[in-house]
């Protein structure tokens, strides 16, 4: 719709053709419109990242050897700002964030071994940051302790979460190339919410 010069969304949005976070969620949700209407495929969705919170949680729990019933305190954590005001992207991050510390905190302990459990490792992350940056970052805070306090398992954990952080990387440079109007890139994706405004009262 980007095309329509009727509409309003090329004031507000710009295609830009590399990586973004967020797309997670709309890319999924995509898919499942091959089965289902658009509006059941975001509610199927939302309801998996909502089962999913505890459910992580019990998994983050047994990593790193704690009472599984401390998933009981996730359970309130399902209804959040973040749920009401429709951020589903951050909250499909925040499961995949707790999915990729349980999984990289059993790792570090000599479990979850085999090129299988190396194809989550690598995707998990993945899948996080291509739902929000913040929850992989703090993924990435996290793994840096985990692998401080196990040094002998570093290397390896590194290099499983390599992948997302190449993928990081080239996000933050196309972030700052479209903020300084690289060829390729529109600025105007970034344009600042006065000058929008203005735009679309013209």
């Amino acid at each position: 719709q980007l095309e329509v010069p009727s509409l309003p969304f090329h004031v507000w949005f710009a295609l830009r053709p590399v990586f973004t976070p967020y797309l997670g969620y709309f890319l999924t949700v995509r898919l499942l419109t091959v089965l289902m209407p658009v509006e059941t495929a975001s509610r199927l969705f939302i309801t998996i990242c909502l089962a999913a919170l505890p459910v992580g949680v019990v998994l983050l729990a047994r990593a790193f050897g704690r009472s599984e019933w401390l998933a009981l305190f996730a359970l309130p954590l399902t209804y959040t700002f973040e749920f009401y005001f429709g951020f589903i992207s951050y909250l499909a991050s925040l499961v995949l964030m707790i999915f990729s510390l349980a999984a990289y905190g059993a790792h570090l302990r000599g479990r979850l071994m085999g090129y299988g459990w190396d194809a989550i490792l690598v995707l998990l992350p993945v899948a996080c940051l291509a739902s929000h940056p913040q929850p992989y970052l703090f993924f990435v805070a996290s793994l840096a302790v985990m692998t401080a306090a196990r040094p002998g398992h570093r290397l390896a954990a590194v290099a499983r979460a390599g992948p997302s952080l190449v993928l990081l990387l080239f996000w933050l440079r196309a972030l700052v190339a479209s903020r300084q109007g690289a060829p390729g890139l529109r600025s105007g994706s970034y344009m600042p919410m006065r000058s929008r405004l203005a735009s679309a009262w013209r």
